[in-house]
């Protein structure tokens, strides 16, 4: 495996995204690991899907092609994927999977039992999970699952660039630090809202070969 951690960098302008996306050769598979914009009671906020159409236009006008959109099963996961894709007019199929879901999906005690743990450290339930030592267990769990969900999607789409929406710091994080073999509390970059994660794998072994990092300008977001 390699040793890269990849570099963060916020994006202020949509046509920087040149930059960071390339397509792959025959025997890779980029994914577009990509957190959720901020939602309502499940429902992405209107300005945050006009920003994710808005990234769709930018990458129809590089010559970006998706070939195929994953998801988790909550509506705030899929539907910034939706206007991304609208934006780029390809209407790909979107497909979910239950290995992307939210840390709610839990079973409910285990959910109740982690509000708690928060509530009584006086922190957020986000920054709870990161930092307790006790769920350790937890994250690599949840790691494995979003691991294995994205090694069976860089097989199927060798050459492709894909999309995968799902969330952050139960899921994304301990995700990247499965694929790459690192312990379940040494994260690179811990990502905001909307933030993606460009990762290139190797369609046949699976391996991380190179991670990018990106988050998008809150002024970006415009509109209602």
């Amino acid at each position: 495996m390699h040793e890269h951690v990849g570099y963060l960098r916020t994006i202020t302008s949509l046509p920087e995204l040149t930059t960071e996306l390339s397509a792959p050769t025959k025997d890779q598979c980029v994914v577009v690991f990509w957190r959720h914009f901020p939602h309502n009671h499940n429902r992405t906020i209107r300005k945050w899907l006009r920003l994710a159409y808005d990234i769709g236009r930018t990458l129809n006008g590089l010559g970006v092609k998706v070939a195929a959109a994953y998801a988790s099963p909550e509506p705030r996961a899929q539907q910034h994927l939706m206007a991304c894709m609208e934006g780029m007019g390809q209407m790909v199929q979107l497909k979910t999977d239950d290995r992307l879901g939210a840390l709610s999906n839990e079973p409910r005690k285990t959910v109740e039992f982690l509000k708690d743990r928060a509530a009584a450290a006086n922190t957020s339930l986000e920054t709870m999970f990161f930092n307790d030592p006790e769920l350790v267990d937890l994250r690599s769990r949840r790691g494995q699952d979003g691991a294995s969900c994205l090694l069976d999607i860089a097989t199927r789409h060798c050459g492709d660039i894909i999309l995968v929406g799902s969330h952050g710091a139960s899921l994304l994080e301990p995700t990247i630090a499965a694929l790459a073999n690192r312990e379940q509390n040494k994260y690179p970059h811990q990502m905001g809202a909307g933030g993606m994660a460009i990762l290139l794998m190797d369609c046949h072994t699976g391996d991380l070969l190179d991670e990018t990092y990106v988050e998008f300008d809150p002024t970006l977001a415009k509109g209602y």
